[in-house]
């Protein structure tokens, strides 16, 4: 389970196509999450003959595979980038002698069903290129092959040459065949060129869609020749643990090889904004080969200092060699040795429209059920339960429905979510202790259409790192509404019992977020530096007069501004009419709920729920006294426990 970040829009697709009108192209994800840097699939090969070469690529690491809707149903695809005049200028003279070709996966994430393709390299990229090269492909996702060139190419830095590879296509085996680093740039890059013609002898017209979320297509060049550049690394990505106990500090970085022959050592500055730094120098035992990624740990470098900082890390020698102009990479993370109880939030994007969005309810009642400390929000699209001031969260982080986020930074699609995942996910969000604690408290006007929300935020270490509040009304079953179900009578595999449902659902709704102030958070609500052991008070009202129930959750978020990262959240459940009117028994004649000593009691209901005030949900019986939540088949009642 990954973020992945994907902008939905649409661009005009120019081919050799004859069509009246522009086709509307949109790019679609595939959910197969790339591997590891370290990697063998994404280490280009020797193509043979290469005593010494460089890899160039205008592409970082492979961060998803995108397929492009609507295309024809049997085509030729164009998949290229631009190596300008300015690019080739230190290697003129030498030879373009491979093109490394980076496979994707099919629907089903299986296999890649292209197996040959047509690698090139030219000066004129509006016609097929003269000179190609036929070769057969890895199928693995995200391997790499390196097809030899049969004619390589000089550089000369006199014209633009075109790098790539195309392949037949065809709609029957739906493929996701477009490598990239979800990272745009600047269209002039021209980093993502995609064409598609309708016959084989048509010339290509290609796109650039490197200004878009897929950003810079993973497609690289072999370069040999005398004088190639050696003991050249860049440090391209960094990992740093959010919560870090004790007195040192373990973290990751990517280090790319940009040189000609293999990086056997390397020397990380690390700077942390309380005013230390480190110099880490790490023996390689595995080396990294020319073209090639790998992650590499920085290990215990000093930090007695207790707070939340910025770590900034920059590779600034290789193989003994400095670094000219070394370029550094920031993170953060929080030290500390006791702090609060965390809780994750899960947003779902969903719609009644959506067919296989049943599994994102199914997903939410599995939290519920079995994971009570996380805060679950239903974000709708689309529907009537909508609300257009969410959509920012569909456009940052959603690349399709059904989808959600944990704590906005790590995705997961709900059709392939398994037991093993919810526990890992629990397991990653809520084994180490927040640096912070919300508190919140409300009050209903007495016309029951707003409420005061009163938030304390405190924090056991100095916090030097902006944080914003935000907040989300939340109200559960609301409806009913007919649903859409691609699991109807089962061919689509069982799914919570939506299997046995049919293809429209009359379903009521929980989680269903009913305002939001604001998203991605309220500027202002906390002050910059928050200092250990004070308390920040916030107030806001928010309108609660598109809320049916009497009842609804005040969720409560603190959000990192540099990562946009929830940190943790809280929940209380409030009443229109401020808690009055609680009492031990809630009947509808049909359903009679009460409480008893340490339970509730719930005749005539199948289905029973029982929360506490805070919105967690626990059992019917072995409870402590208070007030609770009891939904049974549609009935909601407040019920005293003895």
């Amino acid at each position: 389970m990954k973020k992945q970040l994907l902008l939905m829009s649409a661009a005009a697709l120019v081919s050799g196509i004859a069509m009246a009108a522009p086709q509307t192209v949109t790019f679609s994800a595939s959910s197969m999450t790339p591997p590891s840097a370290t990697s063998v699939m994404n280490v280009p090969a020797n193509a043979g003959g290469e005593d010494s070469f460089i890899v160039y690529t205008k592409a970082g690491d492979p961060e998803a595979l995108y397929t492009l809707n609507n295309m024809p149903s049997r085509c030729t695809v164009y998949l290229a980038a631009e190596m300008s005049v300015q690019d080739q200028q230190p290697y003129i003279g030498c030879t373009i002698t491979a093109v490394n070709v980076m496979a994707g996966s099919s629907s089903n994430n299986g296999n890649f069903p292209v197996t040959k393709v047509n690698a090139f390299v030219t000066e004129n990229k509006n016609s097929m290129p003269a000179d190609r090269t036929l070769s057969d492909i890895s199928t693995t996702p995200y391997s790499v092959t390196s097809v030899k060139l049969d004619k390589p190419v000089v550089i000369t830095g006199e014209k633009p040459l075109y790098f790539g590879y195309f392949f037949s296509y065809s709609s029957a085996r739906p493929c996701y065949f477009l490598p990239t680093d979800n990272l745009p740039t600047d269209a002039s890059s021209n980093n993502t060129l995609v064409a598609v013609t309708q016959k084989v002898s048509d010339a290509p017209q290609y796109t650039n869609y490197s200004n878009q979320q897929p950003g810079s297509l993973c497609v690289s060049i072999n370069i040999t020749g005398d004088n190639l550049p050696e003991n050249i690394g860049a440090l391209t990505g960094l990992e740093v643990p959010s919560y870090v106990s004790g007195d040192n500090l373990n973290y990751v970085v990517k280090i790319k090889n940009e040189g000609a022959n293999d990086i056997t050592s390397a020397v990380v500055r690390t700077e942390i904004s309380n005013g230390s730094s480190y110099t880490s120098t790490i023996s390689l035992t595995d080396p990294i080969r020319p073209g090639s990624t790998m992650q590499v740990s920085v290990t215990d470098v000093p930090n007695e200092n207790k707070g939340v900082y910025y770590l900034s890390s920059s590779l600034t020698e290789v193989n003994g060699v400095a670094v000219a102009n070394p370029v550094s990479k920031t993170g953060m993370f929080g030290a500390y040795d006791e702090g609060y109880k965390r809780r994750p939030v899960m947003e779902e994007a969903t719609g009644t429209w959506c067919q296989w969005c049943p599994a994102g309810i199914v997903m939410m009642e599995t939290l519920a059920k079995s994971y009570p400390d996380w805060i679950r929000i239903a974000v709708h699209n689309g529907d009537r339960m909508a609300i257009n001031s969410y959509s920012g969260f569909i456009n940052d982080y959603i690349p399709g429905f059904p989808y959600a986020v944990a704590n906005r930074l790590t995705g997961v699609y709900p059709t392939g979510v398994t037991t093993k995942d919810y526990e890992e996910m629990n397991e990653l969000f809520t084994k180490n202790p927040a640096y912070a604690e919300i508190s919140l408290d409300y009050t209903c006007s007495e016309d029951q259409s707003q409420v005061t929300i009163n938030a304390e935020t405190e924090v056991c270490c100095d916090v030097t790192i902006p944080h914003m509040l935000s907040f989300v009304l939340v109200e559960d079953h609301v409806g009913p509404y007919a649903q859409s179900n691609a699991y109807a009578g089962g061919g689509n595999g069982s799914m919570g019992g939506w299997e046995n449902k049919g293809g429209s659902v009359s379903t009521y709704f929980d989680d269903v977020a009913r305002a939001i102030d604001s998203y991605p958070g309220i500027e202002g609500s906390l002050p910059e530096v928050m200092k250990a052991g004070e308390k920040y008070s916030y107030s806001l009202t928010m309108p609660v007069s598109n809320i049916r129930n009497s009842w609804f959750r005040v969720v409560a978020m603190l959000t990192n501004v540099v990562t946009g990262e929830i940190m943790t959240a809280q929940e209380v459940v409030a009443y229109k009419d401020n808690g009055a009117g609680v009492d031990g028994v809630a009947s509808d004649n049909a359903v009679d709920i009460k409480g008893g000593y340490g339970e509730v009691i719930v005749n005539g209901a199948h289905n029973v729920a029982v929360f506490t005030l805070d919105g967690r949900r626990v059992a019917e019986t072995g409870l402590a006294a208070g007030v609770y939540i009891v939904k049974a088949d549609g009935v909601t009642g407040k019920v005293i426990v003895k």
